[in-house]
């Protein structure tokens, strides 16, 4: 039998299993529709753990002696009740939420716009990849620093999240391929698979630009700068300002609909694996419908470890073709 282990780092200080066990519960949670991964930790026998908000946490889950980092972060709240210590932390992209800016870029890549607002910020980063060259962006103060983060990721086609890090990353993500089997490591099983509520996007540029290059003046002309990627049926129109040639228009459109596009998805609950990480693919067979069987994107990740329940894990999952429905831009 796999014996549950695990490694706790607070500031200084680190207890792990089973040698320094003070650990009652604990929930490790990473999303594809949020940047900012959470982690609530219930320790008993509060006293002499020292922990105070801000304080760095790095959790480590895993199977005997193999160990995968799956949370890293700061302290955001704490609890003290009488025989326990509920803690909760956050990953530093959580600057992002109440941050509002009043930025204006030109002539700039989507990635450097992001990576200049996570260093005012101090929020810490990954892997960044440079994305659109946008004619010009302004970030205004009536949307917070996050929205702005998730609106450039969709017209990129980016995905945007923490990793086990805490480093922030703005890139599409293609991970490992992870074996899940009826009877062998699957707990519970949900799919669900939902009409389609979007079969094309029509993007909009800002100005009739195409022909005169990104460098060209603002300009009238009867020609609108568009580009429409799927079907007709279920059409959604969008303007994005800082697309001024046909080619921008097509990517974003692109984008958008591989986003927005309703695919098969639902929740696979596993034995504990800290190896899976977003944007791996679940391989699921052998389930007595058929229909359930097939490779799926991981979207979310949440490890739970509990007293009764040991160390399970419990993915949001989704086709690989497209995403889910977003939120949307308009």
């Amino acid at each position: 039998m796999l014996s549950v282990r695990y490694s706790i780092e607070i500031g200084a200080d680190t207890w792990s299993a089973p040698e320094h066990s003070r650990l009652l519960a604990l929930r490790c949670h990473s999303d594809f529709r949020t940047p900012v991964n959470e982690c609530a930790l219930t320790m008993t026998y509060p006293v002499g753990i020292s922990a105070a908000l801000g304080d760095p946490v790095t959790i480590k889950l895993g199977h005997g002696d193999d160990l995968e980092t799956v949370f890293t972060g700061i302290i955001g709240s704490i609890e003290r009740q009488m025989d326990r210590l509920v803690i909760r932390a956050v990953s530093e992209a959580v600057k992002l939420l109440p941050a509002r800016l009043n930025l204006f870029f030109e002539k700039t890549a989507a990635g450097d716009i992001l990576s200049d607002i996570c260093g005012q910020l101090d929020v810490p980063t990954g892997k960044v990849e440079s994305g659109l060259d946008l004619s010009y962006y302004a970030l205004g103060s009536n949307q917070s620093a996050a929205e702005h983060a998730r609106y450039l990721a969709e017209l990129c086609g980016y995905d945007l999240f923490s990793d086990e890090n805490g480093e922030l990353c703005f890139a599409p993500v293609e991970g490992d391929e992870h074996p899940f089997q009826f009877k062998v490591n699957i707990l519970a099983l949900s799919v669900d698979d939902p009409a389609p509520s979007v079969n094309g996007v029509e993007v909009f540029g800002d100005s009739a630009a195409s022909k005169q290059g990104t460098d060209a003046a603002y300009w009238l002309s009867k020609k609108a700068v568009k580009t429409k990627a799927g079907e007709d049926d279920g059409l959604q129109q969008v303007f994005v300002g800082a697309a001024r040639t046909e080619e921008h228009t097509k990517k974003i459109a692109e984008a958008l609909l591989k986003k927005r596009a309703g695919k098969k998805g639902g929740t696979l609950k596993t034995l504990g694996n800290s190896a899976i990480r977003l944007g791996d693919t679940a391989k699921i067979t052998k389930m007595p419908l058929d229909d359930q069987n097939g490779s799926y994107r991981v979207v979310g990740i949440t490890h739970h470890i509990t007293a009764d329940k040991g160390f399970v894990s419990i993915l949001k999952i989704e086709s690989l073709e497209g995403a889910w429905s977003l939120s949307s831009l308009l």
